[in-house]
């Protein structure tokens, strides 16, 4: 009667035994990288659990106990003979005892076991390093990078230092052709935060020559970056991806550039409260629209340039503007070093639906950096001021010293 109420019982006990052991285990797996010691508590005789901990606890006292480390990993290793983290802990201990080709051979058969484990693919890097061998140090930052979420954050830095020297460029280049999935943001982040912005600039130049795309955001971002401290390299690099620009005249007459993410030497539409502007493009040709609420004004529109000193014409066409009489718009030239307004060119009303303004303003010496900008007056009309530019140019005058500089084949627009 009750032998099969114990036999039951015996069979449920054994279950719940088993229930408990899987629950734990896969608790201790859970905790491994978080709490390694209290995953190797629920789980002692789990060998990658053991060695992550065996990892641990050589990070932690890298010097006072290494018997004891060393005793770890290699039970680990007994459980489970691919703990890659045992075998890592091991070839580290070799490293810090001075067997060198020990602990080689173990992080070669650490990354045999699997590409996915950082420690490794760093510890072969900074071998790869040591020797001398760039493209192997390469492989081993692909590696890492296209398999370990975050792995940039570490990664990214150092390679961006690196990337300034020219042997490291021409490998790094390689690599890019390839196109792995981290090659995007690895140019952004170069682009963002590089202390070398030249040598960047020269690096983008040879990925681009090499088919590896460089994004127009990512060459912008670093053409603003040098626009600040070197505008002569600024130009040069701007220019090697729009072949037609002559920096003795505005870029981009007829607004037919990109909108996304410009440069400074670019059009720059400026939106704020009570200010709207808006570069429309169309197949061939764009336009520039803008309007204000009433009693609002401000630049609407700007470009930077580079101009060398001398004479120079702004000229235009509106659509559809109608000023009040005290609030024309105007372009003004200034001087990005100290402000200096180098002249100002008034835009009247356009006349049966389109209108013209030309003047002239002259970039005198010191004044390496201008900006090009579009203001609108503050209007007391309840519509406020609206209206489109179809075409704004700044070119040098004839004879000036800006006209004779330019002569020597710049490209007429």
């Amino acid at each position: 009667m009750f032998g099969g109420g114990i036999k039951g019982l015996a069979l449920a006990l054994c279950a719940v035994g088993a229930g408990y052991a899987i629950v734990t285990q896969s608790l201790a797996v859970v905790l491994t990288e978080q709490a390694p010691e209290l995953a190797h508590q629920l789980a002692p005789g789990n060998g990658r659990v053991s060695g992550a901990w065996a990892r641990k606890m050589l990070e932690n006292d890298v010097a006072d106990n290494q018997g004891g480390v060393t005793q770890l990993a290699e039970r680990a290793l007994l459980q489970d003979a691919t703990a890659v983290a045992a075998v890592g802990t091991l070839g580290l201990v070799a490293q810090l005892n001075g067997n060198a080709a020990r602990a080689a051979r173990l992080f070669e058969y650490a990354a045999r076991l699997t590409r996915r484990d950082l420690p490794t693919e760093l510890w072969l890097i900074e071998d790869a390093v040591r020797q001398g061998n760039i493209p192997g140090a390469l492989r081993h930052y692909d590696i890492a990078l296209r398999t370990q979420p975050g792995a940039g954050e570490i990664l990214f830095p150092v390679l961006a230092t690196a990337s300034t020297d020219p042997a490291i460029a021409l490998s790094l280049t390689k690599t890019l052709q390839k196109k792995p999935l981290w090659s995007e943001s690895f140019i952004t982040y170069l682009a963002i935060n590089t202390k070398s912005p030249v040598q960047t600039a020269g690096l983008f130049q040879q990925l681009s020559a090499s088919g590896v795309p460089v994004a127009t955001t990512s060459r912008n971002i670093l053409v603003d970056r040098l626009l600040g401290a070197k505008p002569e390299a600024a130009w040069a690099f701007y220019r090697s991806f729009h072949p037609d620009a002559d920096r003795h005249r505005s870029n981009d007459p007829y607004f037919t550039g990109s909108a996304d993410s410009p440069s400074q030497l670019d059009w720059v539409s400026i939106n704020d409260e009570g200010l709207s502007g808006t570069i429309q493009r169309g197949a061939d040709r764009g336009l520039f629209a803008f309007s204000t609420a009433p009693t609002v004004g401000g630049v609407v529109l700007r470009q930077r340039l580079v101009l060398p000193p001398g004479s120079y014409r702004i000229e235009g066409e509106s659509i559809d503007l109608r000023p009040a009489a005290n609030a024309w718009p105007y372009w003004a030239l200034s001087c990005m070093a100290d402000g200096r307004e180098l002249g100002q060119v008034a835009v009247p009303p356009s006349e049966n639906g389109r209108g013209r303004f030309a003047g002239l303003v002259t970039v005198t010496n010191g004044c390496a950096v201008q900006q090009l900008a579009f203001t609108i007056r503050p209007s007391e009309s309840v519509e406020g001021v609206t209206g489109q530019l179809s075409y704004v140019a700044l070119r040098p005058v004839q004879g000036s010293n800006a006209a004779s500089a330019a002569s020597g084949g710049a490209r007429p627009k």
